[in-house]
């Protein structure tokens, strides 16, 4: 048995596939459309014929693709977008529709009677990568005569019968029910719900799942993990057991030191293979390993970018990996638990978060967050929203009179006439903790990071995702005295929540001062507790 260089086919048996006709009609046809050599015949690389043999893969009786669904995550440069261009134009003239084997058993394809690609991005800069390496392909190219190809710069038709090849974007989600044939999702990991990348790809989806034979592949990088992307989501939905989903994530060697030369080289050796210079392809790999920091080049992302590896940003307030770690699946709060409380509230544009924190095992709760819903047609934020106070002000009473809190710390922020009534009626247990302060949340924020790096917190479960969204908005911003090391949580993006993690971050900070205040020990035996369902 001989793999290919991805892994993935034996070289030796290779699979049923319709890649052959595929592969033959883009080197016949297509040409390179960027580059030092844009305009030269295509010719794919072992990597790239490898995997269209996977994706190109037929059922035995050669009348079915098996995957209908595909996702490549490479690196940046290893040429996805121009494999989206080759399934895009096959889709478009090729037999791509499987029809069974031929006398010799091996597997045929007919023409698609009514072709149909939607190439998608949450913006026009975004689809016209894949979209743009789709046209110069194919500008110069004899198909264009011989398959009768109306080749424009914003969509592409076949004269005299249906087929054609659009963009479409977040704003185009409203055309749900378009019988599409193939969609080329591109860069999955910028797709976000604020930019109406989730209503995109759940538009997509609908239209795919209801045709039959309609496949989707997605062309990505690497994702920043907890960014809830919809590469993201994809992944961990694949993982879990999806079927008929090919996954391809381009890996190699463990680099432990990015500025070990030979070690970084050798990595991208592996990551890229033939497509580097070095072997005749277009990447060079040195000057890629002069974008290693310093420079505008984090080492993270550098990993992200050239590694194909998940990494959280340096400078970043929080690791979602070391995150997934840290929870505890069967955690609940019961009543009567010692607590402390965080609080981070808003009046419309922001979130509202109220968080817990139990002594003695430390363990991270989300009482409730409050955040402005979006449309879910573009993904824009509702404008008209205003938080719930009566509502807030409930869950909030609600906590103070269930578990025995000892400590509460809010953000005055919107909120100061409710902190100070509750302060006047429950005293320390919910108390004003400016965050515009530097000495009261660069404090707070020290003792996060400190807990957090040493694994001495514990999360309950967060099915809605808050705490890793709203900490991977943040960016930790110096505050106070130089050699303090102290930070606040600042938004990267204006407009991105970050609520819950600062409620989250006061909350751990309320339960640290009490415990040092010795206030956390329970004067006397607790009664027998009864579950709370958060």
């Amino acid at each position: 048995m001989t793999l290919g260089p991805l892994g993935l086919v034996d070289l030796d048996d290779p699979p049923l596939s319709l890649a052959d006709e595929a592969i033959s009609l883009a080197e016949e046809y297509l040409r390179v459309p960027s580059g030092l050599m844009a305009g030269e015949p295509l010719q794919l690389t072992a990597e790239q014929i490898e995997f269209l043999i996977e994706w190109y893969r037929v059922t035995p009786d050669g009348r079915a693709f098996v995957w209908a669904r595909g996702m490549l995550v490479g690196p940046k440069g290893w040429s996805k977008s121009p494999l989206g261009a080759l399934d895009a134009f096959f889709d478009l003239v090729g037999g791509s529709v499987p029809d069974g084997l031929d006398a010799y058993g091996n597997p045929v394809g007919r023409p698609h009677p009514a072709p149909w690609v939607q190439i998608a991005g949450t913006s026009e800069d975004n689809t016209d990568n894949l979209y743009g390496q789709f046209y110069e392909a194919l500008r110069d190219s004899p198909a264009l005569d011989d398959f009768g190809i109306d080749l424009g710069l914003t969509r592409t038709f076949l004269t005299g019968r249906p087929g054609k090849v659009e963009p479409v974007t977040a704003s185009s989600t409203s055309r749900t029910g378009n019988p599409i044939s193939k969609v080329l999702r591109e860069e999955t990991w910028l797709w976000f719900r604020s930019n109406g990348g989730h209503a995109l790809a759940a538009a997509l989806n609908q239209n795919a799942r209801k045709m039959a034979g309609a496949r989707m592949l997605d062309l990505t990088n690497r994702w920043r993990p907890g960014t809830d992307s919809t590469a993201e989501r994809t992944a961990k939905a694949i993982k879990a057991g999806r079927d008929g989903t090919l996954m391809v994530e381009i890996g190699g060697r463990e680099v432990p030191d990015i500025f070990d030369t030979e070690v970084a080289l050798e990595g991208l050796r592996d990551r890229y293979g033939s497509h580097a210079t070095e072997r005749g392809g277009w990447v060079d790999l040195r000057q890629l390993l002069n974008d290693r920091p310093p420079g505008d080049t984090t080492e993270q992302a550098w990993r992200q970018l050239y590694l194909n590896e998940e990494t959280a940003e340096v400078g970043d307030a929080f690791d979602p990996m070391a995150y997934a770690e840290m929870i505890s699946a069967d955690a609940h709060l019961v009543e009567g638990d010692t607590i402390a409380l965080g609080f981070d509230g808003s009046d419309t544009t922001d979130a509202t978060a109220l968080y817990a924190v139990r002594w003695p095992d430390w363990t991270v709760f989300p009482l409730a967050v409050w955040e402005r819903p979006h449309d879910p047609v573009t993904g824009a934020a509702v404008r008209t929203w205003k938080v719930p106070r009566a509502e807030v002000r409930a869950k909030i009473r609600w906590a103070l009179e269930t578990f025995r809190v000892v400590r509460g710390y809010a953000d005055t922020a919107h909120w100061q006439t409710e902190i100070d009534e509750f302060s006047d009626e429950f005293g320390e247990s919910f108390m004003r903790f400016p965050h515009h302060s530097s000495s009261r949340i660069g404090p707070a924020c020290e003792r996060w990071s400190t807990m957090f790096a040493e694994r001495t917190l514990r999360f309950a479960p967060d099915p809605d995702g808050f705490l890793v969204r709203h900490a991977t908005n943040a960016t930790p911003e110096p505050c106070g005295p130089v050699k303090a090391g102290w930070w606040r949580p600042a938004r990267k993006v204006e407009g991105q929540p970050i609520d819950a993690f600062s409620a989250a971050i006061s909350a751990v900070h309320a339960l640290g001062d009490a415990v040092a205040e010795g206030k956390a020990s329970p004067d006397e035996p607790e009664s027998e507790a009864i579950a709370i369902v958060l």
